[in-house]
């Protein structure tokens, strides 16, 4: 009897560990997850996605891009292929790559003051990488 008791109550222990143990992934994971939506359905949804953490991607609208000449501030829009546009405002270095009329992604939140506040804008890179010649030197193709 007494080695039954003290099966059970490991067992019990073992269970509490276990469902403690995944409390604590799932509510570490809970605000992590980030939902991919087009910047059309951000806009019809509007209120519903406010404050839920999205990632947009679209085309950075040529002439939108304003940065602030004392902090890493700046916005832009980025613009869907329905023509829907949303402005986008960053707190942060925007990467090298980054150019109006390049295809782009941001991660963040929805503000329902109409626009998005970014914590991560990303670039999407060229399908082909060219070597820049230097000055004077010609590129010379080679064919496999």
């Amino acid at each position: 009897m007494a080695s039954s008791k003290k099966s059970v109550k490991v067992f019990v222990v073992f269970i509490a560990v276990i469902a403690a143990i995944g409390y604590l992934i799932i509510s570490g994971l809970e605000g992590t997850f980030v939902y991919s939506r087009t910047i059309s359905e951000v806009r019809k949804l509007g209120t519903e996605v406010e404050g839920q953490g999205l990632r947009i991607e679209g085309t950075v609208v040529a002439g939108t891009l304003k940065k602030s000449d004392t902090e890493l501030r700046c916005s832009f829009a980025l613009a869907d292929t329905l023509g829907e546009s949303l402005e986008v405002r960053f707190d942060g270095v925007l990467p090298d790559t980054f150019k109006e009329g390049m295809p782009a992604m941001a991660e963040g939140k929805y503000n329902v003051g109409g626009y998005f506040e970014a914590i991560n804008v990303l670039t999407k890179c060229p399908s082909k990488y060219e070597p820049v010649p230097e000055e004077g030197e010609a590129v010379s193709e080679t064919t496999s």
